[in-house]
């Protein structure tokens, strides 16, 4: 945006300063007639035709009450837009140049201006249960766009029982470890790397509780409250964390390299500079389509 000129500030100033000595004076005058009497004759009638008002310098009508009446109520008003407009100059452009008037002031203004938060990478995972489901896969698919989500990277894979141990490791031991490791093992899944801004946090709020009974009590409009089964084949998976999110994007997709995408490709995923690939199903920028 453009910033407004300050000396037109200035002058607006001056011309309340000016509108306000003027109805001082008038005021002041008026006090002392009634104060003080002419008199009568020709001699009073000469001081009251001469007589002139000479303001106290101590009693200036900048430090006069009505001054700060009528300046807050004319430049705050909510009637005055382009007054507000111009004093609110928080996101200048810091290379725009203003004419000088008079000498003195500078053409340039240094500004910060406040930048969108960074997006965030996360993994998403649509397990064997959602996958065997064409519509429900589907439907999966939609809602990631429908959230905001940009899809940075998709791909369909199945994992070997080995793959599920490794990936599920934190867990061995757990009584539940055999069993999801044999589920993910199953069939064909379906990996997304994912970007938004808090992506990780979103992706699991999206996602509901890992349990599917306390998901449709709590949270019903939530994928894992809508179809999942048990909390083994609960449908979906994301990483809890970016440490997380670093880790098994590079298991999922280990190409795919986080700090060359936020480097060279994050500012445009950012400033919305993408189109959707639908025949691979991916956000891309125009040149990689």
């Amino acid at each position: 945006m453009t910033c407004p000129d300050i000396n037109a500030t200035k002058l607006l100033v001056l011309r309340a300063d000016a509108a306000v000595a003027a109805g001082r004076a008038e005021v002041d005058t008026a006090a002392a007639r009634s104060a003080v009497p002419c008199g009568s004759g020709s001699n009073g009638a000469e001081r009251c035709q001469n007589r002139k008002h000479t303001p106290d310098p101590s009693n200036s009508h900048l430090s006069h009450p009505f001054f700060f009446f009528f300046f807050f109520s004319f430049f705050f008003s909510p009637n005055n837009k382009d007054i507000k407009g111009m004093l609110d100059m928080s996101e200048c452009d810091m290379t725009d140049e203003h004419p000088s008037s008079g000498g003195g002031l500078q053409g340039q203004m240094l500004l910060t201006t406040r930048l969108a938060k960074a997006l965030q990478l996360t993994l998403a995972v649509i397990k064997p249960d959602g996958v065997a489901h064409p519509l429900m896969l589907e439907a999966l698919h939609q809602k990631i766009l429908d959230n905001s989500f940009a899809i940075v990277r998709c791909k369909d894979l199945v994992w070997r029982r080995q793959d599920s141990e490794k990936f599920y490791i934190e867990h061995a031991g757990r009584f539940f470890y055999q069993r999801l490791v044999e589920f993910m093992s199953s069939g064909p899944m379906r990996a997304y790397v994912l970007a938004r801004e808090d992506a990780v946090s979103h992706w699991r709020e999206l996602m509901g509780p890992t349990k599917v009974f306390q998901a449709r009590h709590t949270s019903p409009a939530t994928i894992r409250a809508q179809y999942g089964l048990t909390d083994t084949r609960n449908t979906t998976h994301g990483s809890d964390s970016s440490e997380s999110a670093r880790r098994e994007i590079l298991y999922f997709f280990p190409e795919f390299g986080m700090e060359e995408w936020m480097e060279k490709e994050e500012p445009a995923f950012r400033a919305g500079r993408i189109k959707y690939d639908e025949r691979r199903q991916i956000h891309a920028l125009p040149t990689q389509s």
